[in-house]
C-alpha cells in the first residue's frame, strides 16, 4: 500500500504506483479549479509516466502541469528487519495463554500457582518449565478460515491452551491441572473450557 511520509510525500511500491497515483491526481481539487479536464489530465499523466519510466535511479521529475514531483528509486525496496529481542514462539503463546486465562477467570487463575507461575516464567524467559509442554499442532479450522482463536480447557489431569493464527497455524500449551476448580460456577464436569475467536473477514469477535 502507498505509505505517507511526514514531509507530505508518498511512497508508492514500484509495481503498483500507477493506479493510486492516477487516483490522487484525479482527486486533486487544485487541478479541477485550474480548469483541467479529465482528458488533459490523462494526457499529462501518460507523459509523466513515460518520463519516469525512462529516468535514471535517483533522478527527480517535476511535472508542473499536474503539480507532481516523482523521484525514481531502485527497482525494489531494501528492507532490513531486526528482532527487538531473542526468544521463540513459545514465549508469545505462553503470554497469550496467561493473559487469556486471567481474562476468563481472574483471581481464580492466579491462585493456581502450579499453573499460572510456570506459564508466566515461560513467557518472561522462554526457558522450559516443569510440568509445561509446548508444541505445534494441526489446526482444527476447516478450509483455513481466516480466524485467530484461543481455547482454554480445564481437565481433571491437565490444563490445555490452544492458540491459532489465520486458521492455518496452531500451537498447544499443556500445563498441570488447576487446583481450585475453576469454572465450577459454570458447570460441574470433568472437562470445562471457553474459546475466543476473531473472524478477520467479518471483523467479528465471539466467545
Amino acid at each position: 500500500m502507498p505509505q505517507a511520509i511526514p514531509d507530505g510525500s508518498v511512497i508508492f511500491p514500484e509495481s503498483d504506483y500507477k493506479k493510486p497515483l492516477l487516483k490522487s491526481i484525479f482527486r486533486d481539487e487544485r487541478l479541477r479549479n485550474a480548469g483541467l479536464g479529465q482528458e488533459q489530465i490523462k494526457t499529462e499523466y501518460v507523459k509523466l509516466l513515460e518520463t519516469y519510466d525512462n529516468a535514471e535511479v535517483g533522478q527527480r521529475i517535476e511535472w508542473q502541469a499536474l503539480g507532481r514531483t516523482l523521484v525514481k528509486r531502485s527497482e525494489s525496496l531494501t528492507i532490513k528487519l531486526e528482532p527487538k529481542g531473542t526468544g521463540g514462539i513459545s514465549r508469545l503463546i505462553a503470554k497469550i495463554a496467561y493473559e487469556f486465562a486471567f481474562l476468563v477467570s481472574g483471581r481464580e487463575f492466579l491462585l493456581n500457582q502450579s499453573v499460572a507461575e510456570p506459564i508466566k516464567k515461560l513467557a518472561l524467559s522462554g526457558d522450559a518449565q516443569a510440568g509445561v509442554s509446548f508444541m505445534r499442532i494441526d489446526t482444527a479450522v476447516e478450509d483455513y478460515a481466516p480466524v485467530h482463536y484461543i481455547r482454554f480447557q480445564a481437565y481433571d489431569s491437565f490444563t490445555k491452551f490452544v492458540v491459532g493464527f489465520f486458521g492455518s497455524i496452531a500451537y498447544m500449551l499443556i500445563a498441570p491441572p488447576l487446583e481450585h476448580g475453576i469454572f465450577q460456577h459454570i458447570a460441574d464436569t470433568s472437562i470445562i473450557g471457553v474459546e475466543y475467536q476473531q473472524d478477520l473477514e467479518k471483523h467479528t469477535l465471539g466467545f
